[in-house]
């Protein structure tokens, strides 16, 4: 037996198929079952279970050919033209080496609009960094925002360099310092906020070779934003929120010797 289905690529399928000594077309099922997801019509009456009708999908399945993904059939789609009316050149030669092109050329926009729209007007920075391990075991070392004179958070990534091979200081302090250089800005760095593994405090020492005027004592934050959020937290679990309706805290005073105060080791073991 010859398998006579149509694939979806329009060619017949043509496997072989066997019968076995009891002339049964078994194997002429499971072939169609598992390959091609078709069943018998009448098998769904014996076990009682909803099959693909074969006959009906002769009827009414039928093939049609997927467009060629061209730049001749691209002209032609309106939803590439709604998009970006600026990237239609690009409809005419897309391949992996335009494309690539064309995110690099953006790249370099979005990095000059940074910085001569907002890094280059600020004479003090005070930075985010972090480093994490993305699902693939990827390492990658973020610089994501800066404060601005009046204290305003401005929430913007300027770096997400990959880190290659063992996390030490001297890898993490030039990976942070040429971000600085490439956005022209090692003169405006004031602080850095970082947590408080060992290699961000080497970091911060390194780059005083590289900075003077940046001092790890007083320039590296470590984990006071981790600090000032916990203590947050436990404040508000006492207090209560101003959220709820019934706005009911607990009271926290010490005015009196029966107070209990929040020991301060408790908020940096938390």
């Amino acid at each position: 037996m010859i398998c006579q289905v149509i694939t979806k690529l329009g060619t017949i399928c043509g496997k072989k198929l066997k019968k076995d000594k009891s002339a049964s077309t078994k194997n002429l099922h499971g072939h169609l079952l598992k390959i091609h997801h078709l069943v018998d019509p009448n098998l769904s009456k014996k076990s009682k279970t909803n099959y693909m009708d074969i006959g009906k999908w002769r009827k009414t399945g039928a093939l049609h050919p997927k467009v060629e993904l061209n730049h001749e059939s691209l002209r032609s789609v309106e939803l590439v033209w709604l998009l970006n009316e600026l990237a239609i050149p690009l409809v005419k030669t897309t391949n992996q080496a335009a494309i690539a092109t064309h995110a690099l050329q953006m790249q370099n926009l979005s990095n000059s609009v940074l910085q001569t729209s907002y890094l280059s007007k600020q004479t003090s920075i005070s930075f985010t960094q972090d480093t994490w391990s993305a699902p693939n075991s990827t390492a990658f070392m973020a610089i994501t925002d800066f404060i601005n004179n009046q204290f305003e958070m401005r929430d913007l990534t300027l770096a997400v360099p990959h880190v290659q091979g063992t996390h030490d200081r001297m890898k993490f302090a030039k990976l942070f310092y040429d971000t600085l250089s490439h956005y022209k800005i090692v003169d405006c760095i004031h602080a850095i906020t970082a947590d408080k593994a060992l290699v961000n405090g080497t970091m911060a020492h390194e780059l005083e070779y590289q900075i003077p005027h940046f001092k790890s004592a007083t320039n590296l934050l470590g984990c006071v934003a981790h600090f000032i959020n916990l203590a947050a937290k436990i404040g508000i679990s006492a207090l209560g929120s101003l959220d709820k309706q019934n706005k009911e805290g607990k009271e926290i005073s010490m005015a009196t010797a029966d107070s209990k105060p929040l020991p301060i080791l408790y908020l940096s073991s938390v």
